[in-house]
């Protein structure tokens, strides 16, 4: 890797979280099988807190491209790999910290990083805790992904899945996770 996942290299800053839901889909219990779309307009929710995240290296972008993959979809199964990680070191429940999902309509610019945030109106003080061990939770994130046995490509609730996702697990590529948890440790 470049070395970017230095302990101290991540970054601990104040930051703001928005949520915008615009619709929802009704979907059959048992298959899955979306039969129906309901747009909605209400505002946007946001609070103030936390967050702790390394950049990306160029390189990983490129052996991510390379290979035909999804960055997006590589950096939101990174992202939920160092969720999985994360119990590893710190006392923390699904609704303490999180990541920055995807969605497959989603079109916006994101950032080439690997963020945790407080999932909290002002923090809950996991990523102030989280920053300074950031490269040990990257290696047991990449840990997380290359041990478990699944062979989807999109992963599995042992690997790159999380319970949490706001975006049931849509996006993720374990491939990419892999090329992105090596190359930014």
């Amino acid at each position: 890797g470049s070395g970017a996942g230095a302990e101290s290299s991540a970054q601990l800053h104040p930051a703001r979280y928005n949520i915008r839901i615009t619709g929802f889909f009704k979907m059959w219990q048992y298959s899955g099988e979306v039969f129906d779309q309901v747009e909605l307009q209400v505002p946007v929710q946001a609070y103030d807190t936390v967050a702790t995240w390394v950049r990306v290296p160029d390189v990983a972008r490129r052996q991510v491209t390379e290979l035909g993959l999804e960055m997006r979809a590589g950096l939101h199964a990174a992202g939920h790999a160092l969720l999985n990680a994360l119990p590893l070191f710190v006392m923390a429940g699904g609704s303490d910290a999180a990541v920055e999902c995807v969605n497959g309509n989603e079109t916006r610019y994101r950032p080439q990083r690997l963020l945790i945030f407080d999932r909290q109106p002002g923090g809950t003080g996991i990523s102030a805790q989280v920053q300074p061990i950031f490269g040990k939770l990257l290696r047991a994130a990449l840990d997380v992904v290359t041990q478990c046995a699944c062979e989807e490509p999109t992963g599995c609730p042992s690997c790159v899945h999380h319970a949490d996702c706001n975006q049931y697990n849509d996006v993720l590529d374990k491939q990419a996770a892999v090329i992105i948890l090596q190359e930014t440790i």
